[in-house]
């Protein structure tokens, strides 16, 4: 069986006299705060055109409250309506064992990744464009972007990570290839080979027997 909704329903509204009522259902509606109707009944609080200048008026409400039979009020002008019935807020969904393991896997990498992307960017400008206030800000730039993306989510997931640790890397290698492209000798690789060459040559080494 379906649970029925909850909060307060404005069903239909009219202000007027008899045989000159307006259709204020809507804007009824629009006066509704976090579950309650609270105002003082007149033509400019409805955001209406008087309907009978200078005849007192009555506002008409049918509301229906957590669902209930629908119940009618009625005010007159300069008189105050409330209603209240809040809504039901549904119960946070709690994270499972799982969940939270899975949450604490999803910021571990989306620091670790920062971090590299970082350290490599800021060695990059400072060790190959020798400029180290460009390493800096690059570098904090990246850590903005990390702890950004991280507190926007794990519901990312992986996949989210993914795009964001490609994006990232994408980055950088557009600056270096931008770069070259319109000066070819301006970066200095140097600072790369004296950690890269060690690593080949350990790797390509025979092991001895």
């Amino acid at each position: 069986m379906a649970e029925p909704p909850k909060g307060l329903e404005i069903v239909k509204a009219s202000y007027g006299v008899q045989g000159a009522f307006t259709d204020v259902t809507e804007q009824t509606k629009k006066l509704v705060k976090d579950g309650t109707l609270s105002f003082t009944v007149s033509p400019q609080t409805l955001g209406v055109l008087d309907p009978a200048p200078g005849v007192k008026k009555t506002y008409q409400v049918n509301v229906s409250i957590n669902g209930a039979a629908p119940t009618n009020l009625t005010k007159d002008d300069g008189e105050q309506i409330v209603v209240n019935a809040p809504t039901v807020a549904k119960e946070d969904k709690k994270d499972t064992p799982g969940g939270q393991i899975m949450n604490v896997v999803f910021y571990t990498l989306a620091s670790i990744s920062g971090a590299y992307f970082a350290v490599s960017f800021y060695n990059f400008a400072t060790n190959g464009l020798k400029f180290w206030i460009l390493g800096v800000l690059g570098a904090l730039s990246i850590v903005s972007a990390t702890i950004a993306f991280s507190i926007a989510g794990s519901s990312f997931s992986g996949a989210g990570l993914l795009a964001f640790v490609t994006s990232i890397g994408l980055l950088q290698f557009w600056v270096v290839y931008l770069i070259e492209l319109v000066s070819p000798n301006y970066i200095n690789f140097d600072y790369a080979k004296k950690v890269v060459e060690p690593v080949v040559q350990t790797v390509t080494e025979s092991p001895t027997i």
